[in-house]
């Protein structure tokens, strides 16, 4: 995948924020810090992805932009995540998806609650998984976000090959272990 100079983005996505600072652009100043977030995070430098991400959060906080303050939840969520934090990423989306709910962001909530389900799958806790599916459903149906159903879909019935599959394995060790006479 060709991703095109990500240097010459960094740099110019940097003096946009410079720019932003100084004529006192708040919003602007959170959408760079965003946009250089997650170029670190594409270029692979977690630490500097988080510090930009911090960095957006307290001017959203500062500004009361609660709308960038979720958007950056969620990117520190799925941050926690490629850092092997689970406990730390459920927290962050936890709160990203009360706070989408709050201000009516019907994509925020389906997307946060979809990350959670997804980091519950890689934990094998598949029943938790199903459950943050079928609530991420209404929320990605009202954000009208069809790709995003269509990967709930696949991901619930996936999901509950896998219970099926894990309670079989219970069955069979249990009658492995207590034959019948």
């Amino acid at each position: 995948m060709v991703w095109g100079d990500l240097q010459l983005a960094g740099s110019l996505l940097a003096q946009a924020l410079e720019l932003a600072r100084r004529a006192g652009n708040r919003e602007v100043e959170v959408a760079r810090l965003y946009n250089l977030g997650m170029l670190s995070l594409t270029r692979g430098n977690r630490s500097d992805s988080e510090c930009y991400i911090l960095q957006g959060q307290a001017v959203a906080a500062e500004t009361g932009d609660r709308q960038a303050q979720a958007r950056l939840l969620t990117q520190l969520g799925v941050l926690a995540i490629e850092q092997n934090a689970p406990d730390r990423a459920v927290g962050l989306l936890e709160e990203d998806a009360g706070l989408a709910r709050e201000i009516g962001d019907a994509m925020g909530v389906g997307f946060a609650l979809c990350q959670e389900a997804s980091l519950r799958t890689q934990q094998r806790n598949y029943r938790e998984a199903l459950r943050l599916s079928d609530q991420a459903r209404p929320w990605s149906e009202r954000a009208r976000t069809h790709q995003d159903l269509d990967e709930l879909h696949a991901h619930r019935s996936w999901l509950l090959g896998q219970i099926s599959v894990t309670e079989s394995r219970r069955k069979d060790g249990r009658r492995r272990r207590h034959p019948q006479k």
